[in-house]
């Protein structure tokens, strides 16, 4: 038994691999088809395959073939063979049943009047690096099948592009979709299904059509130029539609049919479609539209149906053309829009319609939305239909050491929600800034080059509204200043007078002044040692932030960048064994830092500060510092060790020098 052992498993282990063979088909010329087709020899040579075996096309052109895949195979063609089907009715390629399962089909030219290449009740199926032409059928068709890859291929003038129905765990990705008769992609009776990074183009009805399908993903398609909608839907749940560019269509850019519940359509690119960017038809609850540039269309968002959970917020619609009923309308509420309490319209900038941003048709139902951006905050400047209330955006100008900030405010707070759109900066009718506003605010600086010596002033335009501020002389000083100083200084300010007292890590001399962290203060005897920042104020000539504040017994406030005149601040606020507070603070002192740069530099400026100014120190203020080092009592008890450890071990020699 065990020698029987032995043997199978030398014999198992000996044993070669079991290869997947190459069958080649030889160009058309190498066949006799005056008995048997061309067709016929093709799909023999296919039927005595085995599972795994590669079919290798290596003619360049094929004609009348209808050919049948029923079991796992690979088949390619690495010269681009052109086949061509035959007018039985039957696809080109048809990939069917469960045994079929894990089939390639790569790098064909098919040109048919039928189904280019069809795969039925089949499983994990790759269709790639195919061009397929099916003037009277479908050219890529998947039905009953589940995890099927179609990817990178070329359909044109198909009576459809690519169909997938009753399939689940599907892809569709990289193809390029282009003249179809009827839709250029459609999904049926489906679920989980991902179409991402298609283009789709020029279909005679719709660019993408979902019908009776759940999950279904449409992520990065270019979908353009179809003559009727972009993405259509009818009995849909779950479709999510994200970063697809859907533009120029004839009808809408997205259009809702009935019982489509549960969809998401978010930073999409909606634009220049003839009617509808987004029509919500048949439906509209359940439905999110948030951070889509609708911009170009009739109507961007047409509400004409129950609302319910519909939430539309932070989009950027804008330039909706036209002047007739149904037209120039940013967001309008149609004939069958049924108000909600659960809808909610709000942080979208609506602006650059021809009739009006927002609009009720009926002329008699009253809507409340949120707040919202119009493109001015004056309500003479922008058109709303009177049977709309709407929260208006309001905003204004700040200034901080040089930097422009226009603030966009819903109420009392910043509109961090707000959708983004462009504000233009201008300095003295001159040099112009534009940036996009992200999370309500926009800022800019200017360069130094472009202020004049009086009377500056800054004009900021959002959208149809301007605004002025005004720069005063001394605010530009400030601004000079303190740019010079961080470009000189990188932020780090001496005091050079008596009575200094230093920023953080500093040291101050003279009247008992406290100081920075750590530091020591020293006059007589008196040290400021509490390990907080002291700085002092009412001093002369401190600098920017981390600078010198110098006074007698005097408490630091905050140092900023600029340098102010007859009034220094220093580092963060601690103080002395004797202290008072500051009696006046730089009128800029509020002000936040608007230059980071020289960070680092600061650091390594303040170092080589400290180390002047302890240059500078007396002998007695030396030994005063490092008595109250601890390193240097270290030392002391060291020598005294060495010392007394020398006493005892020449205890006797001592003693007889002693007595001698």
């Amino acid at each position: 038994m065990i020698l029987f052992i032995a043997v199978i498993s030398v014999s198992f282990f000996n044993a070669e691999p079991v290869s997947a063979a190459t069958i080649t088909i030889q160009p058309t010329s190498h066949y006799n088809t005056t008995d048997i087709s061309l067709n016929d020899q093709i799909q023999k040579l296919i039927d005595s395959a085995k599972v795994g075996d590669t079919i290798n096309f290596i003619g360049r052109y094929y004609d009348n073939l209808s050919l049948i895949i029923n079991k796992s195979l690979n088949i390619i063609t690495n010269v681009n063979a052109t086949i061509s089907g035959d007018s039985s009715g039957q696809p080109t390629f048809l990939v069917t049943g469960t045994k079929s399962k894990w089939t390639n089909i790569t790098g064909f030219n098919i040109k048919s009047v039928n189904d280019g290449i069809s795969l039925n009740n089949t499983a994990n199926v790759t269709v790639s690096k195919n061009s397929v032409r099916s003037t009277g059928g479908v050219g890529i068709k998947v039905s009953k099948s589940t995890g099927v890859k179609v990817k990178n291929n070329t359909v044109t003038s198909s009576k459809t592009g690519i169909s997938v129905e009753n399939c689940k765990n599907s892809t569709i990705q990289s193809n390029n979709v282009k003249n179809s008769a009827n839709n250029g992609v459609e999904i049926k009776n489906s679920q989980d299904i991902n179409v991402s990074n298609n283009t789709v183009t020029s279909s005679g009805k719709h660019g993408a059509s979902i019908s009776s399908s759940q999950n279904v993903d449409l992520e990065s398609n270019d979908i353009e130029y179809n003559q009727n909608n972009g993405v259509n839907q009818i009995d849909t749940a779950g479709v999510t539609l994200n970063k697809n560019i859907i533009s120029n269509n004839g009808i809408n850019g997205v259009y809702f049919d009935t019982n489509v519940i549960n969809t998401q359509i978010t930073n999409n690119n909606i634009c220049s479609n003839v009617k509808y960017g987004i029509n919500l038809d048949g439906s509209g609850s359940t439905t999110t539209i948030n951070n889509n540039a609708i911009n170009g269309n009739a109507i961007g968002i047409d509400i004409n149906s129950a609302t319910d959970f519909l939430e539309i917020t932070q989009n950027t619609i804008t330039n909706s053309k036209g002047y007739t009923e149904d037209a120039g309308v940013g967001i309008n509420f149609d004939y069958k829009f049924t108000k909600s309490d659960t809808m909610v319209i709000e942080y979208n900038s609506i602006f650059g319609s021809d009739r009006r941003e927002v609009c009720v048709s009926d002329g008699q139902t009253h809507v409340d939305i949120g707040y919202n951006w119009y493109g001015s905050d004056d309500q003479k400047q922008v058109r709303i239909c009177p049977y709309v209330s709407s929260k208006w955006i309001t905003w204004g100008l700040t200034e901080l050491n040089g930097v422009y900030t226009a603030v966009f405010k819903a109420g009392d707070q910043i509109a961090t929600k707000l959708s983004g759109f462009d504000v233009t900066f201008e300095l003295n009718n001159g040099t112009k800034v534009t940036v996009t506003v992200k999370n309500g605010i926009a800022t800019v600086s200017f360069p130094l080059s472009e202020y004049i010596k009086h009377g500056n002033q800054v004009t900021v335009t959002a959208i149809y509204q301007t605004k002025e501020m005004d720069v005063f002389d001394t605010e530009v000083m400030n601004i000079i200043d303190s740019q010079n100083q961080n470009n000189n200084n990188n932020n780090n300010g001496n005091g050079t007078n008596n009575n200094n007292g230093n920023g953080d890590n500093g040291n101050g001399n003279n009247n008992n002044n406290g100081n920075g962290d750590n530091g020591n203060g020293n006059n007589n005897g008196n040290n400021g040692n509490n390990n907080g920042n002291n700085g002092n104020n009412n001093g002369n000539n401190g600098n920017g932030d981390n600078g010198n504040g110098n006074s007698n017994n005097g408490q630091n406030t905050p140092g900023h960048n600029g340098q102010v005149s007859n009034g220094n601040t220093g580092g963060s606020t601690g103080q002395s064994d004797t202290t008072s507070s500051s009696s006046s603070t730089s009128q800029r002192l509020e002000r936040n830092s608007a230059i980071l740069d020289g960070a680092n530099d600061a650091s390594k400026s303040s170092s080589e500060s400290q180390t002047s100014n302890q240059q500078s120190k007396t002998a007695q203020e030396i030994l005063l510092d490092n008595v109250n080092n601890p390193n240097f009592w270290s030392i002391i008890a060291l020598v005294l060790l060495i010392a007394s450890i020398v006493v005892v071990y020449y205890r006797k020699e001592i003693e007889i020098m002693y007595r001698k």
